[in-house]
Order: C-alpha cells, then sequence, then structure tokens
C-alpha cells in the first residue's frame, strides 16, 4: 500500500467533474485521451506508465557498475546535462545526502574551475536524450579533451545515457564509451524512473530498488478512479500559477516539479506554473510540499507525474509535447552562424526601475532569466522576492540555459502576460569548446539573444541587462530594488 498521503486542503478539493474516467485509461495508455491532435505524440510518450516495473532490469546492471566505480576509486561524480537529463537524478542525489557536480551552464565562470579537476578519481556522465542537445555535445567534447589532456582514456571516465539510435548513442559507441539507453517512449520530463535518473544515483551508491518499488505502489492506487492524483491535478487547474515553498525533505524537488508541470501544460495560451517562494499571495493556490504532500521520493515522482497528465486533459493541451523549445535553439544557432557578439540591447540598472514600474501593472508575472553563475552568483535570488514586495505579482527566477529545458516552453507558448528580465554578464575567462568555432561565452551570449528575439518575436515585454561586473552589478540591483 503507498504511503502517500495529502493533507486536509487537496484531499478535501472538488475533483474535476469526469476526471474519474480518465486514471484507468492512462493505466491502459489510451492515447486518444488528450486529444486527436495529440494522440501520434501521446501514442509514443506512454512509457512512463511502466517504469516502476520496467526499469527493475536496469538492477543488475546498476550494481555492477557502482562496484566498478569503487573498485577505481571514484570519488567525484559529474553529470552533463539538461532538463530532465539533470533535475531528476539532482534531487536524488541532493534527497540522499550525496555530493554531485550538476554541469547544465554554459557560463565559462561555471565551467573554468571545473578545468582544473583531477579525473583520476572523477567520472563523468553524459545525459542527453535526444543526443544532440548543444550545451551537452560542447560538454562532452571540453571533458574529452580535459581527460586526455589529464593522460587518461575517456573510454575509462566517461558513461553516455541518450536514446537508442540518437547521434550521440553512435558516437559513444563508436568511441567505446559506457553506454546505458533509456526507453525512447518516455519524454525528458517524465524520465525520472529511466537510466536518465537511475545512473548517476546508482553511481553516487544509493539504492534504487526502494525507490521503484515505493513508485510502484503508489501506481497501483494510481491505476484506480478516486486516487489522490485526480485531486491534485484538480487543485492545480484552478489558474495559470501554483506557488510553492521549497521542500527540504527533498531539495531540488521544486525544480522538478516546475519543469515537469510547466513544459508539460504551457503551450496555446494556457498553462500552469510553479514557481517557488515565500511570499503570502491569497489570490495563488499554495502547495507547502513538506507538509501537504507525505510521501517517499519515488511517490512523489509517480504523483507529480500522474497528475500532470491528468492536467492536460483539464486543460486539453497535449502534455508530452514541447512546441515552443526549439524557436529559442533556432535562434541561438542563427546568432552563432552570424558569428560575433550579439548587438547589444540592454538598458542601464539605473533605467530597470523606470521600465519595470511602467509595465509591471498591466503584466501577470516577471520572470528573471538569469544567464549567470547560479553558485558564485547565487546572491541575484534574493531580487525575485524584492521584486515581488514592489510589484506584488509572482516572480519567477531561471538560471540560464538551465531554465529554456524548464520554463522556457511556457514563458513562450503559456499566456501571454509576463515581463522578462533578461540577464547577462561579463565572463574572468573564456573557454574554448573543442572542435567548435565558437567559444562558451559566445555561446551562452547567443544564447540569451536568441531567447530575448524568440520572446520578442510573440510580442512579449523583454527587458535586457548586462553587468560588466557581476559583483558590484548584482549588488546595485538588490539596493535598487531593496
Amino acid at each position: 500500500m503507498s504511503t502517500l498521503r495529502l493533507s486536509a486542503k487537496l484531499s478535501d478539493f472538488p475533483r474535476f467533474a469526469g476526471i474519474e474516467a480518465i486514471s484507468p485509461r492512462i493505466a491502459a495508455k489510451d492515447p486518444t485521451i488528450w486529444g486527436e491532435a495529440a494522440s501520434a505524440e501521446a501514442a509514443i510518450r506512454l512509457g512512463w506508465v511502466d517504469l516502476p516495473q520496467s526499469s527493475r532490469s536496469l538492477l543488475p546492471r546498476l550494481d555492477a557498475l557502482w562496484a566498478w566505480a569503487r573498485s577505481e576509486g571514484i570519488a567525484k561524480l559529474i553529470l552533463c546535462g539538461m532538463g530532465g537529463s539533470s533535475l531528476a537524478p539532482e534531487v536524488i542525489a541532493r534527497s540522499h545526502g550525496k555530493d554531485l557536480i550538476i554541469v547544465d551552464s554554459t557560463d565559462p565562470n561555471v565551467l573554468e574551475p571545473l578545468t582544473k579537476l583531477s579525473f583520476i578519481d572523477c567520472v563523468v556522465v553524459v545525459s542527453s536524450k535526444s543526443g544532440t542537445t548543444i550545451e551537452t555535445r560542447s560538454h562532452l567534447a571540453l571533458f574529452e579533451e580535459l581527460i586526455e589532456k589529464s593522460g587518461i582514456d575517456p573510454k575509462e571516465r566517461i558513461i553516455v545515457i541518450t536514446d537508442p539510435d540518437s547521434p550521440l548513442d553512435g558516437y559513444a559507441r563508436s568511441k567505446g564509451y559506457q553506454l546505458f539507453n533509456a526507453d525512447p517512449h518516455v519524454g525528458g520530463r517524465f524520465s525520472a524512473l529511466t537510466a536518465f535518473g537511475l545512473v548517476p544515483s546508482a553511481l553516487l551508491g544509493i539504492d534504487i530498488a526502494p525507490i521503484l518499488d515505493d513508485a510502484s505502489e503508489t501506481l497501483e492506487e494510481l491505476t484506480r478512479p478516486g486516487n489522490q492524483a485526480e485531486l491534485l491535478a484538480s487543485f492545480m487547474a484552478q489558474g495559470h500559477f501554483l506557488q510553492m515553498r521549497e521542500s527540504l525533505k527533498y531539495p531540488g524537488l521544486c525544480d522538478w516539479i516546475e519543469q515537469l508541470v510547466a513544459e508539460s501544460s504551457g503551450k496555446e495560451g494556457k498553462g500552469v506554473l510553479p514557481w517557488i517562494s515565500e511570499t503570502h499571495f491569497p489570490s495563488y493556490p499554495t502547495l507547502d510540499l513538506d507538509h501537504e504532500i507525505k510521501g517517499t521520493l519515488g511517490s512523489q515522482f509517480m504523483l507529480w507525474e500522474w497528475s500532470t497528465a491528468l492536467l492536460g486533459w483539464i486543460l486539453k493541451v497535449d502534455p508530452f509535447n514541447q512546441p515552443n523549445v526549439q524557436e529559442s535553439k533556432s535562434e541561438t544557432a542563427n546568432f552563432l552562424n552570424e558569428k560575433g557578439a550579439p548587438s547589444s540591447q540592454s538598458i542601464s540598472i539605473a533605467e530597470l526601475s523606470n521600465v519595470l514600474r511602467s509595465a509591471a501593472p498591466g503584466a501577470g508575472y516577471i520572470a528573471i532569466c538569469a544567464f549567470l553563475n547560479r553558485f558564485d552568483d547565487h546572491a541575484l535570488y534574493q531580487l525575485r522576492r524584492r521584486l515581488e514586495t514592489r510589484f506584488n505579482i509572482p516572480v519567477t527566477f531561471g538560471w540560464g540555459p538551465r531554465f529554456l529545458h524548464s520554463t522556457g516552453q511556457f514563458h513562450k507558448g503559456g499566456p501571454k502576460s509576463g515581463i522578462f528580465l533578461s540577464i547577462t554578464g561579463d565572463c574572468r575567462n573564456d573557454v574554448e569548446v573543442p572542435k567548435e568555432s565558437f567559444t562558451f561565452q559566445e555561446l551562452i551570449r547567443a544564447q540569451a539573444s536568441g531567447d530575448a528575439k524568440a520572446l520578442k518575436s510573440k510580442g512579449l515585454k523583454v527587458i535586457q541587462i548586462h553587468l560588466k561586473d557581476r559583483t558590484s552589478g548584482i549588488e546595485e540591483l538588490l539596493k535598487t530594488f531593496g
């Protein structure tokens, strides 16, 4: 029996009319649930329903992988992956108190310290479902070069996770890398219990079987009508925003939920955007995960995935596609092909207050899009709460390019009510991308400019700020809205 328990606020919430008939159809993997237009995509994206059982076939190989890591004296694990390729293993690792170096940035200030690592006791996991993700392929090229320069054969330190027959699959085989193929019938944001979530976790010595056991028990409950996912989906569907309190029990779970729900629902002018906030907003539904949804991590994964599929049915959108994600990628490629730094359209910090003051009253939310270092520049996160206090609307925060694989779909496909504050900064030292004609600094600037252009093309308000000195610039921003 599942240990999953919802608070009275959720368990007493009225179910959306007709929702009791949908869970048995999800369990049967009926692709017509979300409408005729979505049926083709849904037909190849419902493999996540089987994962609590089907992923058990990985367990012997995961045990062997952990034994290999111990025999090699592996003490550090680097995971290169964007969105669904890194968010779930980050939650699992942090929830078990394990150190995991996540590389999901193209900022040279993030990458330069990693070039000084010793790879004698370090393994690099490279994860990409499509096998074409520009960030991850660039990271792979960088770490291949670093490992070779350290005198170690990359075959001894690189592990690849990707879909069968992807470009990365073929490349990994040609190089002789350890390779794990994920289930191709599971979308990236639903892949927590595939190789993407489980291989890095196993390398950290985390016991995977209990996670699958808990997910399996919850799955059994969710397949029946009248389940708890129906309540959560109905609760989320109240409006376009879901306020969350950060989970202390499962650090990073809110980030995983944010991607799952926002990217699945944010399309056709509809959607729900979860955002983390301590500000009191009585007009928005709020969830305190640690107190209102009790359950193990495996249970949480299944509950939220099932609820998100139900939310797609309520909103009449396809929860398995991401039609607007490619727009930023295409604009990024255009900027890279044009060479040179994109023309700056940034304003000064002194101008920002007036610009926001005039724009905010008609906006539904402000999205801070920080193409900076989420570790060294973390003080900028305080800006979110200060803007909420100043303008009394939801303010989301995303580190770029990480958020492009999460809330980026909602920004472009969801309700057209956002103001987008795009923040970039100078780097200490640039880092080359081996075998490419661009550097990481050029890449992150192209990504910021590409995202801004994609947003503007939809008539959305974009405000660009560039910090010549990150430390003093962040201090000035915080002082301006202090």
